[in-house]
C-alpha cells in the first residue's frame, strides 16, 4: 500500500504517528511524509537564521529512522493562509501523482491555525474520495482546546517500537532548545503518557488514536499486516 501524510510543519507527524509509519514501512508499505512550511521565527515571532535549513534536515534524518519518503514544501505562511486554492492545489498534485491507498493528516480542532488550514486543504484535494482518510490526534504540545476529535481507530505497538518513535522525536533538537514544553520531560514525557493511555484502554502496550473520516473495509486484511486495526 502507499500511505500520504500530509501535515504544516516538520515536527508534527512523528509524536502523533511516528509508529504506525515504522510498523508500516517494516511491513513493506510505502510512506510519504509531506509538510508545507518552514518555520523561520522563535515564539515572539523573531527570525532565527538557518532556521528553515535545520528543520529541512531534522525531517529528513527523522523520516530516515521510519523509513519514510520526507517531501518538505516551503510555503510562504502568510499566502498560505489566505489562498486556499493555492494551498489545495499544492496538496492536489502530490495527491494525484502518488494515489495513496490511505491519507492521514492534521485534526479539524488543532488549536495551531496552520494545522486547522492544512486540514481543509486535504479535504478539498482529497474529493476524489479514492483513498481513505483518517485524522491523526492535536499536536502535542498544544492549547487546551474544545475538541470534536473521535478516537476510533488505533494502531497498536510495542516498546520496540515505541523508542524508533522517540528516536525520530529527538531529531528535532532546534525544537527542545525552543522552549520547556518541548523539552525531554514535557514534549516525550506528554507523547509517551498518551500513547500508553490508549493502549492501557485496549488492552496493549501502546497505542496511538486516529479519527476515520473514510474508510474501505479491508477484508484481506492488509493493515493487520502492520499492526493497524479498526
Amino acid at each position: 500500500m502507499k500511505i500520504l501524510i500530509i501535515a504544516a510543519h516538520p515536527d508534527d507527524i512523528e509524536p502523533q504517528m511516528g509508529a504506525t509509519i515504522y510498523q508500516f514501512t517494516s511491513s513493506g508499505h510505502d510512506v510519504t511524509m509531506m509538510t508545507l512550511i518552514l518555520p523561520e521565527d522563535d515564539n515572539k515571532g523573531n527570525k532565527i537564521d538557518g532556521s528553515k535549513q535545520r528543520r529541512r534536515k531534522e525531517m529528513e534524518k527523522s523520516a530516515k529512522i521510519l523509513s519514510a519518503r520526507p517531501v518538505i514544501f516551503d510555503e510562504d505562511r502568510e499566502t498560505f493562509s489566505i489562498d486556499p486554492r493555492a494551498r489545495t492545489r499544492i496538496i492536489e498534485k502530490i495527491y494525484k501523482d502518488y494515489r495513496p491507498d490511505i491519507v492521514f493528516t492534521c485534526c479539524e480542532d488543532d488549536s495551531h491555525s496552520d494545522h486547522a488550514i492544512v486540514y481543509r486543504a486535504v479535504l478539498g484535494a482529497t474529493r476524489d474520495n479514492s483513498s481513505d482518510l483518517y485524522l491523526f490526534q492535536p499536536v502535542i504540545p498544544g492549547n487546551l482546546y474544545p475538541q470534536r476529535f473521535r478516537a476510533n481507530a488505533f494502531s497498536h505497538f510495542s516498546q520496540h517500537v515505541m523508542d524508533k518513535k522517540l528516536e525520530s522525536i529527538r531529531c528535532y533538537v532546534s525544537q527542545m532548545e525552543k522552549s520547556p514544553r518541548y523539552n525531554e520531560e514535557n514534549w516525550i514525557g506528554a507523547t509517551m503518557a498518551r500513547d500508553k493511555m490508549y493502549g492501557g484502554q485496549l488492552g496493549t502496550e501502546y497505542a496511538e488514536a486516529f479519527q476515520m473520516l473514510r474508510g474501505k473495509l479491508h477484508i484481506n486484511g492488509n493493515y493487520s499486516q502492520s499492526g493497524y486495526f479498526l
